[in-house]
């Protein structure tokens, strides 16, 4: 039997999210696989870092449903493997490289969906939206 919560409690969860992430957190992005939680990452891809907080706060579903984190989107930047590489997963980081989370990189599926996971060297990653569900079952 799977937990479930009331909506305040997942926007709670949320939040601590953006708390701990803080000001100045990293999204980055890796080919290979992912390693277990915190576990020693594969080849970094891109770097991206939100200029401000994470997000400004969860927001709690009247309905009970999703409970939303939406993401203020990271700045763009360019992708700094050489050659052509496949995304595959991701990890967010503290303005002090600290670990928050990780997850998967995707096309349509994915935590962090993205218009490609081709990625060349030079390239621009613009990610166009970035949000974190947290659902009872």
């Amino acid at each position: 039997m799977a937990l479930r919560y009331k909506a305040t409690i997942r926007g709670a969860m949320l939040d601590l999210i953006t708390t701990a992430v803080g000001s100045g957190g990293k999204l980055r992005i890796y080919d290979g696989t992912q390693p277990a939680t915190a576990g020693a990452a594969t080849n970094l891809i891109v770097e991206l870092v939100w200029s401000g907080v994470l997000s400004a706060g969860a927001t709690v579903s009247a309905d009970g449903g999703d409970t939303l984190l939406t993401c203020n989107l990271p700045t763009t930047a360019n992708v700094s493997k050489s050659g052509t590489t496949t995304a595959t997963w991701f990890r967010v980081v503290t303005s002090a490289n600290a670990f928050c989370f990780d997850g998967t990189v995707g096309v349509g599926t994915g935590d962090l969906q993205l218009s490609t996971t081709s990625l060349v060297n030079g390239q621009p990653v613009d990610v166009t939206s970035f949000v974190i569900h947290e659902a009872n079952p």
